[in-house]
């Protein structure tokens, strides 16, 4: 389920849970469901488990939904997942409150609106994905950079022990003798990436 977008529903019933899962799996592709009415089940899944989006209705049994937010808060395992609340648009404390929480990003109001809920959690799904490819790309872009100046700096390591060696007029290792030919004056602090290239044929 790797390529799946994974979605935890938490209501105050297993009805209303499975209404959503209907309602989402009928609607939106590549999901992959999970539900909770309990605290226990609902951190037992957040744990043990990757979730991208928690859908949560703002009345759920044992535990007020605004303690839940907060407590999920202090978990470092479960921070910063986007979530989605479900309630009633009159009550204005209640919305006002919602978005005291950092992680919720929407408040959908009862009763739902079928092809504006599923068109939102889409748009979501789709804005989560272009930031996560965002992400990779910069990491990756990251990893050459790093790589290149771990590199830059070896170069300029062996440059400095060959100077040391000419100053005090001693032998140099062909291995040396190659390197400095690839130090020409083109080359230094010109175009360091056409002399990393040059480096690494030479090491070939």
């Amino acid at each position: 389920m790797e390529n799946l977008f994974n979605i935890l529903i938490i209501t105050n019933t297993s009805e209303c849970n499975n209404k959503l899962r209907v309602l989402m799996e009928d609607n939106i592709n590549k999901i992959n469901i999970s539900s909770s009415i309990t605290l226990k089940e609902t951190l037992k899944i957040l744990i043990n488990n990757k979730i991208n989006l928690i859908i949560m209705d703002t009345k759920i049994s044992n535990q007020k939904c605004y303690e839940l937010l907060t407590y999920l808060e202090t978990i470092e395992e479960v921070a910063r997942i986007p979530i989605v609340l479900i309630g009633y648009k009159d009550n204005i404390l209640c919305m006002e409150k919602a978005f005291e929480f950092v992680d919720v990003i929407d408040f959908i109001d009862k009763p739902i609106n079928e092809k504006i809920f599923c068109s939102k959690i889409k748009a979501f799904i789709k804005i989560f994905k272009e930031k996560n490819l965002q992400n990779e790309q910069l990491l990756k872009k990251e990893s050459i950079i790093i790589k290149e100046n771990d590199e830059i700096k070896s170069i300029m390591n062996q440059l400095d022990r060959c100077t040391i060696e000419l100053n005090k007029h001693e032998k140099i290792d062909e291995k040396d003798i190659n390197f400095i030919k690839l130090m020409n004056e083109k080359d230094v602090g010109i175009n360091l990436k056409k002399l990393i290239k040059k480096n690494r044929k030479e090491k070939q």
